[in-house]
């Protein structure tokens, strides 16, 4: 076992600004993005809360400055500035960046000047804040406004840097100088492509407006995306979507750009925007999104990648990378955080954000280890959307701390342009130290606060590191590791995360640390190379290490090695089940169990395994109470044995996946018989047929699933032989004695009995049975119930003994072909059956003939019809309609009453008369009456409609008939006399007999009015009169007309042709008009209508 520590260190350049700028690392501890959301960073706890005070509301862009303490500022979306009160900045409105924009604004501090700040902002396209896609400065002095801020520079007219760039802006400090430069991606010429990173340095004299320009290799027209430094200052990541997106290298004494290298993002979201470096610049993130438009959460996608920054990937002209996290999102910036690691901003759509941040918990370790959390920090009810600030990239520089596990010499180093003149360091447990280069040993695993203290020319500068150290695991001793070959081709697939972790992880929290194997030491040292589990062991022995280290930091770990064997797996062959017939009917029986070795063993080699059996699985799987191989079954009838075959070398080499069942057949039950029969063949010599069928139920107890064959003797029921008939068998004597051999179908166990056959005299009385041919086929064929006959035929036999009946006589000694109770004669007319009476053992009691008639029905007229029409009918003489035979061969009744042939009725309907014959047969006759007359109209009663559009009528008639109704000869008749929303005018009313006795018609009518008149004597509708009155209908009648007013013009004769549109011979206006009716029954109604010209 070897102990290996392992160095990890977080690389940072500490750059002095000036006495006065202490702590830097505290100036990013305040976040304000999105939908007015906001987090703080405690440098003492660690903690993340949500703030809630935040005025910003930004799709994209925001920025934020805190001081050397981490007290909050100022912040900004590019637009407006609110200072740390959340109001505005005095003079901080109007600013031309943008809310849209990427990375829209960044703010600056000025070195060796404490209340100086500046904001970049860049620009969207022409157009948006009146400043173009440009990139502007705004100088801030914290000495205004009180103490609170306030914009110096005109917000009018601030300094351009740049005419056109893309939405990128990221700054760092130079490597040895008090500056800090401030990159952005722009177009050499101010217009088309981006073809050129333009640098700008910021020192104690202000903003140099002259930058250093890098030319890439690939321009572009995108403009979307993220630009950050690494924080060590050796990488500059440019993220645009819509193009590629590269890695480029940075001098941070020169500030120029150069070596460019694509970004290789392999999933289909492809659109990079989001981009950051982990903490000690070894690895890269960029999170790309499917760049879909839309509003709908479900059409958008997110994925979380990340790069080693190796040599040999970086060599490379593509970078590649790994797919951390992929899932439905829409595109965010990833930021690092004062307290080592990287936040991301999460949005479901381009407006509609999320309730919190996700969190890369461990950025400096490689692959899924670096647990990223998605929805990890909430956001107290606010919303993140697209962007993050950004900061010089500088603060996140830290201590550089090596040796972080437990009980290690922990070393602690940093870097500084200016050596200090003193060092304070303190371990965060209580502890300090003086020296510049310290070892400090942690007596628990936990999360430390390191403070440094650099004091020069009499100023102080603070730094402070949250140090994590890590639990060192113990690698557990374990047995080899044995593989059994299944195939033996000499290879097998281990899964060593299976058998081997466990042991070596012991009691150890598996979440807490990571086991992975090697072929050597050496690689188990460096941690490469490890092998893929489950492994392919292809060599009978071999020796492997294993490492188990803490996930969260891979230099904490020891080694193990061990052995890994293979060895040739064993098959248990499927086997049958022993199965033996019962000797004694109590189910136990000595079994060999050795014979079912060689079939287990199959084409196996004796020698090589051991075979064993067991009285259950638990035992088989444990190898523990193996059965003697003679083995007696300890549950009757019914016991499974396990088996276990094993490698004689390896027992852990073994298979115990089958069994087989001990199988003892119980006999079946063969009882004694004593067998009668029927001396019914003519021949009174004690011979006749028996069927032994009849006497299976009895021999065998009426057992299930068994046959019942019949022998002359003991030794052929034995052997199975010569078995006799057992449907037809004529007895060799009048006493005959046989046996009964009785065998289970399934097992072919059998057991036997001794049948006594003798011959009696016949005691079954014969009978007749007759039934009318009422079926509706009159074929001299009908259905007779048997057991009408079972009294007959049983007269003189006792209380227990049943009858069957049979075709024939031979299939009535035989017992062949039972006739059912319920049975259809074969034979027209008439047919003979026979009865067998039995004892309830089967034996003949007597054979008796039954005789089956069936009887004929009358012959007559099923039916007829008389009808007439008259109001004074006749009367009638309705007879039997009898066809054969004289009228004494039938009796009669009517459904009158009547019991004569022929009865006289006055009256229509149904008559019903029942004929039956001397034999008990009957059919029914059914004669129909039918007298009708044309019908009297009594009145009709209407509905006048009066104001309404229609009126109804209902026709009230007398008559003996069946009357339908109509108003309208070209309607069809109908059975209602009622009429309804009948329409003003002159009808007929036509009442139809239905059986052809006449048709009956007489006139009415329907009163309303017309809405409208035109008399202008064109011959259409120049009258204005009520409809449906006449000479004839409502004569007397009187109506009036009226105008608007309610002045009579005219009363109008209902016998006339109406009002002419006229008063007093002058033609009135096309206007509405009123009237008042009053019929002649009283009904009074008025409306108004329309004159027209």
């Amino acid at each position: 076992m070897q102990k290996k520590k392992f160095l990890l260190a977080f690389f940072i350049t500490a750059i002095t600004l000036c006495s006065s700028i202490v702590n830097a690392q505290l100036q990013a501890s305040n976040w304000y993005f999105g939908f007015n959301a906001g987090i703080n960073f405690d440098p003492i706890t660690g903690a993340v809360t949500p703030l809630t005070n935040g005025q910003v509301s930004t799709n994209e862009g925001c920025a934020t400055i805190s001081d050397e303490n981490g007290q909050l500022l100022f912040y900004t979306d590019g637009i407006i500035v609110y200072d740390r009160t959340h109001q505005i900045m005095l003079n901080g409105q109007g600013l031309r960046g943008d809310p849209s924009s990427s990375q829209s604004a960044i703010i600056i501090p000025k070195p060796q000047d404490a209340n100086i700040y500046y904001i970049f902002t860049v620009d969207l396209p022409p157009g948006n804040q009146g400043g173009g896609d440009k990139v502007h400065y705004y100088e801030v002095d914290m000495r205004g406004n009180s103490g609170l801020g306030e914009v110096t520079t005109d917000i009018n007219n601030p300094p351009s840097l740049v005419d056109e760039a893309s939405e990128k802006l990221t700054a760092i400090n130079h490597s040895v100088n008090d500056e800090i430069f401030v990159t952005t991606y722009a177009n050499s010429t101010g217009f088309g492509f981006f073809d050129s990173f333009h640098t700008f340095t910021v020192s104690a004299t202000g903003v140099n407006p002259i930058p250093i320009i890098s030319t890439v290799a690939t321009p572009t027209l995108a403009r979307r995306g993220y630009l950050k430094f690494s924080p060590d200052g050796r990488f500059l990541v440019s993220c645009t979507m819509g193009a590629q997106s590269y890695i480029y290298d940075f001098d941070q004494s020169t500030g120029v750009v150069s070596n460019e290298r694509a970004i290789n993002l392999t999933t289909a979201n492809q659109a990079g925007y989001g981009a950051e470096f982990s903490p000690d610049g070894s690895l890269l993130y960029i999170t790309a999104s499917n760049d879909t438009f839309g509003n709908n959460p479900a059409n958008h996608s997110s994925t979380l990648y990340q790069y080693e920054l190796t040599p040999a990937n970086l060599s490379t002209p593509f970078l590649s990378g790994i797919e951390i996290d992929t899932r439905p999102g829409y595109r965010g910036a990833i930021q690092l955080g004062i307290d080592g690691k990287i936040y991301r901003a999460l949005a479901d759509t381009f407006t509609i954000g999320r309730n919190f941040l996700g969190v890369i918990n461990n950025p400096n370790v490689v692959g899924t280890g670096c647990n990223y959390q998605h929805d990890a920090i909430p956001l107290a009810g606010r919303m993140s959307a697209q962007g993050l600030p950004p900061f010089i990239q500088s603060f996140f520089a830290l201590i550089e701390v090596e040796n972080l596990c437990l009980g290690d010499g922990t070393t602690f180093e940093f870097r500084s342009d200016t050596p200090p003149d003193s060092v304070l360091w303190e371990f965060g447990d209580g502890t300090t130290s003086t020296l510049e280069n310290p070892t400090h040993i942690y007596t628990a695993a936990r999360i430390y606060n390191v403070v440094l203290s650099l004091t020069s020319g009499g100023s102080t500068r603070v730094y402070r590191k949250n140090v994590q150290i890590y639990d060192t695991p113990i690698a557990n001793t374990i047995s080899d590791i044995v593989a059994c070959d299944a195939d033996l081709n000499g290879r097998e697939i281990v899964d060593l995360d299976l058998l081997a972790t466990p042991q070596i992880l012991g009691a150890q929290d598996p979440n807490l640390f990571t086991v992975r194997y090697f072929i050597n030491q050496a690689d188990a040292d460096l941690n490469r190379n490890a092998i893929t589990t489950p492994f392919l062991a292809n060599v009978p022995q071999q020796t492997l290490i294993a490492r188990i280290y803490n996930s969260n930091s891979a230099s904490c770990y020891e080694t193990l090695a061990f052995d890994l064997k293979i060895f040739d797996q064993p098959i248990s062959n499927l086997v049958n089940d022993l199965e033996v017939c019962d000797d004694d009917f109590d189910g136990v029986i000595t079994f060999d169990l050795s014979n079912q070795t060689n079939t287990i063993l199959g084409s196996q080699n004796a020698s090589d395994f051991n075979i064993s059996y067991h009285s259950s699985q638990n035992d088989a799987d444990n190898n523990s109470g193996a059965l003697a191989l003679s083995y007696p079954n300890t549950t009757p009838f019914n016991e499974t044995v396990f088996i276990r075959i094993e490698n004689a070398l390896e027992p852990n080499c073994f298979d115990t996946t089958q069994s087989f069942d001990l199988i003892v057949n119980p006999k079946p039950v063969a009882n004694d018989f004593s067998a009668f029969q029927c001396d019914e063949d003519g021949t009174p010599d004690g011979r006749t047929v028996f069927s032994f069928m009849s006497f299976d139920n009895s021999i065998s107890a009426s057992a299930v699933g068994v046959s019942v064959s019949y022998f002359i003797n003991q030794n052929d029921a034995d052997a199975n032989l010569n078995a006799l008939d057992n449907v037809s068998y004529i007895n060799l004597t009048p006493m005959q004695n046989i046996i009964a051999r009785v065998t289970d179908d399934l097992t072919g166990c059998y057991s036997t009995s001794a049948v006594t056959l003798s011959v009696s005299a016949s005691d079954a009385q014969d009978t007749a049975l007759s039934i009318c041919d009422d079926d509706g086929m009159e074929d001299g064929l009908a259905e007779f119930d048997l057991s009408n006959a079972n009294n007959d035929v049983l007269i003189s036999a006792p209380a227990n003994v049943t009858v069957n009946y049979y075709a024939s006589l031979n299939e009535a000694l035989t017992e062949q072909n039972t006739l059912p109770n319920l049975f259809t004669n074969t034979t027209p007319d008439n047919q003979t059956l026979f009865a067998r009476a039995e004892s309830p053992d089967g034996n003949c009691f007597g054979i008796s003939e039954v005789l089956l008639t069936v009887n004929a029905l009358p012959v007559i007229e099923l039916t007829e019809l008389y009808d007439y029409c008259g109001n004074n009918p006749q009367a009638l003489t309705l007879d039997s309609g009898i066809l054969t035979g004289t009228v004494n061969d039938y009796t009669y009744v009517w459904s009158t009453g009547a019991t004569s042939e022929s009865i006289s009725v006055t009256a229509g309907g149904d008559y019903r008369v029942t004929v039956s014959n001397l034999e008990g047969c009957s059919r029914d006759r059914l004669i129909t009456v039918i007298i009708s007359e044309p019908a009297t109209i009594t009145r009709i009663e209407t509905i006048n409609a009066g104001t309404s559009s229609g009126g109804s009528a209902t026709i009230n008639v007398t008559g003996l008939g069946d009357y339908e109704y109509r108003i309208n000869l070209e309607d069809p008749y109908q059975d209602s006399p009622v009429f309804n929303n009948i329409v003003p005018g002159f009808y007929t009313a036509y009442v139809r007999d239905k059986n052809g006795c006449g048709t009956t018609s007489q006139d009415f009518s329907i009163v309303g009015y017309p809405r409208f008149f035109t008399p202008n004597n064109d011959g259409f509708n120049d009258y204005w009169q009520l409809i449906g009155v006449s000479v004839v209908f409502e004569p007397n009648s009187e109506i009036f007309i009226f105008d608007r007013y309610g002045k009579l013009l005219k009363q109008v004769s209902p016998q006339g042709p109406g009002w002419d549109g006229t008063y007093n011979g002058t033609p009135l206006p096309s206007s509405d008009y009123w009237f008042k009716a009053t019929l002649m029954d009283g009904t009074i109604f008025s409306s108004h209508f329309t004159l027209k010209r």
